[in-house]
């Protein structure tokens, strides 16, 4: 669009001073948007716009005065109000300089403000993009909210629910016209409808047996005075002003219950503030009641602040009507009344002011009550320090007998595996020794007897006594063997697995373990009085070790399968004894399975079943070190060895990892 230089300086602010002087006067109570800040809402856009647009000094003149002037309609009348504009533009502005051109110009930008909006030229585009600036701006919601307001005035009444449809389609075929306008707010207004549209899915999850007015949900107009009313009478609201309680009436809802219906429930999300309009409610934890709450109290305005879920469940203890205002609006209100948040803010020191009394209160009191317990309490630590004082030194020193046997321990951990060792080797060696120390000195005696004899009669007496001797020193040997039998055992557990690894197949060893095996045990018996099965279905199947290590742990799991099914035999269960062996993999390991139904493990010794000598066995019938030397050599090999649970029976786990892996 095109200007011929002016004839006539405007005087815009001589201009801008009439004009708001003017709607100050004439505006009609209820504009709640269109109203003075609106117009100097879309007044500062248009500054922007201009400057992002590079328009002369004029041409962003004239857009600004249009601007001033967009809504001056609404003195007169509501619907329809551009024109009016455009003529009370056309008699105001030449007392202020304007000449007819310009005021030409300005008439046909107020006259695109217009529904449908089409502008033609860049002007009339600045203009629109700057009416419905808010759009994309952080305040969409609250001048959204003021629009909704100012139309339950003209007899257009929407619940919230239609009134987010309202918007969503409206900001979904809406878009600025000026490059400026779409860089500078479309991303905002993009961001404001997805908002919306979340709105919208969360309250459509509302319960609808609580939200019901008549059929539907609807603005509480048709009894607002009543509203307000209410609102004046509760602690929050008692001093704001009508308007902003008015305000209030538009977005809340009205929520029915029944007797002994919830509202919500403990830990749900504080979504939403309650004012009890009719009927008492309870504040609960389950069955304890915390409060009892009626008409004017209201409730959950902490967890809109802080987002904080809810600390207590509220349920009817009678029909009641209550009224709710969401999250969304609440923040409206405190966005744009500063006297709503100089309200809230009152309230909550008046209740923490309350709190602060009933504990002052509370603590004074338990205060004499606590200091009778001091001072029993004092007494009865006086005498307990006189006790402590009489038993210090023998404290002190079971602390350095303590100390001293901790140390003894480190050094006895140091040469063996474990902390039980020198108990082991004592109970195990102390037997055998004692046998062959009591048959050493029979045997003295037995041969000083024999050097007693004399004569031929004695020849039958010594005979005796040689048996006797021959007796003897097979029981020593025995014994001497098995005091052997122990130190071979307890170096074994002791030794360091420094060997060089291979790979060793699982499935050939376990073969060799069983083959030894079951060799032995038919040597022994004659018989074997139980089967082996084997299910062999790990693949891979080789791990990285020592074989001679790994062969002893599958011999000493197969001789305490073996074992344990003999016990449960002995006990007169003639059912079949059955060792199953099995391999898998799982998670890079290799899986061996060694399964007996014998006489199985009491739940009170699995965990001590992996320590060095322990053992079930009657003394000189095992030394408790073969599951203790199993489980040492394969953690060596970054494996594990575990005990499983089987019924009646036991089941021992070998966890190797695969080879290449760890």
């Amino acid at each position: 669009m095109g200007l011929s230089p002016a004839d006539s300086a405007m005087n815009y602010k001589d201009a801008e001073v009439f004009v708001l002087g003017q709607l100050r006067q004439k505006l009609p109570h209820g504009l709640y948007y269109h109203n003075i800040p609106h117009t100097q809402d879309v007044v500062r856009a248009t500054e922007i716009l201009c400057d992002l647009e590079r328009l002369d000094e004029e041409s962003s003149m004239l857009i600004k005065t249009a601007a001033l002037l967009h809504d001056v309609g609404f003195i007169e009348k509501y619907d329809k109000n551009e024109s009016i504009g455009a003529r009370l533009a056309g008699e105001w502005l030449p007392q202020f300089g304007y000449n007819k051109q310009q005021i030409d110009v300005i008439c046909e930008l107020i006259m695109a403000t217009q529904s449908p909006r089409k502008p033609d030229g860049l002007f009339q585009k600045i203009m629109c993009d700057a009416d419905l600036d808010y759009l994309g701006r952080n305040d969409f919601f609250t001048v959204s909210q003021s629009l909704r307001q100012e139309w339950s005035e003209q007899g257009k009444s929407f619940t919230l629910n239609d009134w987010y449809e309202l918007e969503k389609d409206f900001l979904e075929n809406h878009f600025y016209y000026t490059d400026s306008a779409y860089g500078l707010r479309n991303k905002k207004k993009l961001e404001n409808l997805e908002e919306i549209k979340q709105l919208l899915a969360e309250r459509g999850a509302l319960n609808p047996k609580q939200i019901i007015i008549a059929s539907d949900v609807q603005p509480l107009l048709d009894d607002r005075l009543k509203l307000v009313e209410l609102l004046s009478k509760t602690s929050l609201f008692r001093s704001a002003e009508k308007q902003l309680l008015e305000q209030i009436c538009v977005m809340v809802e009205r929520i029915t219950l029944r007797a002994n219906e919830p509202l919500f429930k403990k830990g749900d999300p504080g979504e939403s503030m309650y004012i009890i309009e009719s009927g008492k409610l309870k504040v609960h934890d389950g069955n304890i009641e915390f409060a009892e709450l009626g008409p004017a109290d209201y409730f959950g305005e902490a967890s809109l602040i802080d987002n904080s879920p809810r600390t207590a469940s509220v349920s009817a203890k009678s029909d009641a009507s209550i009224l709710r205002l969401g999250i969304r609006d609440f923040f409206s209100l405190l966005g744009s009344n500063p006297s709503m948040n100089r309200l809230l803010m009152k309230e909550l020191i008046n209740r923490l002011r309350n709190q602060n009394d009933a504990v002052v209160a509370e603590f004074r009191s338990r205060e004499a009550k606590l200091q009778e317990l001091v001072e029993l309490r004092t007494k009865q630590i006086v005498e307990e320090k006189k006790n402590v004082e009489k038993k210090s030194l023998e404290l002190e020193l079971a602390l350095k007998e303590l100390q001293e046997a901790q140390r003894l321990l480190i050094h006895q951990e140091k040469m063996a595996s474990l902390g039980q060792l020198t108990t082991g080797i004592a109970h195990e060696l102390l037997n055998p020794l004692n046998f062959v120390n009591n048959f050493s000195a029979v045997s003295i005696d037995l041969v000083n007897e024999l050097k007693d004899l004399k004569g031929i009669e004695a020849i039958t007496d010594a005979l005796d006594i040689c048996n006797d001797l021959l007796d003897n020193l097979g029981r020593i040997s025995q014994h001497g063997h098995r005091a052997g039998e122990i130190v071979r055992s307890m170096a074994e557990h002791s030794s360091a697995f420094g060997k060089e690894k291979t790979e060793v197949d699982v499935h050939a060893l376990i073969n060799d373990a069983v083959g030894v095996s079951v060799k032995t045990w038919t040597n022994n018996s004659n018989e074997t009085p139980f089967g082996v099965e084997m299910d062999l279905s790990a693949d891979p199947q080789k791990t990285s070790s020592v074989y001679s290590d790994l062969f002893r742990v599958m011999i000493n799991l197969l001789r305490n399968a073996a074992t344990a099914i003999q016990d449960r035999l002995a006990t007169n269960d003639k059912n079949e004894g059955l060792i199953s062996i099995s391999t898998r993999n799982e998670d890079g390991k290799i899986i061996v399975a060694v399964k007996d139904n014998g006489i199985g493990i009491p739940e009170v010794n699995v965990e001590k079943i992996f320590l060095p000598f322990f053992t079930t066995r009657p003394t000189g019938k095992g030394v408790g070190l073969g599951l203790s030397i199993s489980h040492q050599i394969v953690t060596a090999y970054g494996g594990n060895l575990l005990y499983v649970k089987n019924g009646n029976g036991a089941t021992f786990e070998i966890h190797l990892p695969e080879a290449g892996k760890k």
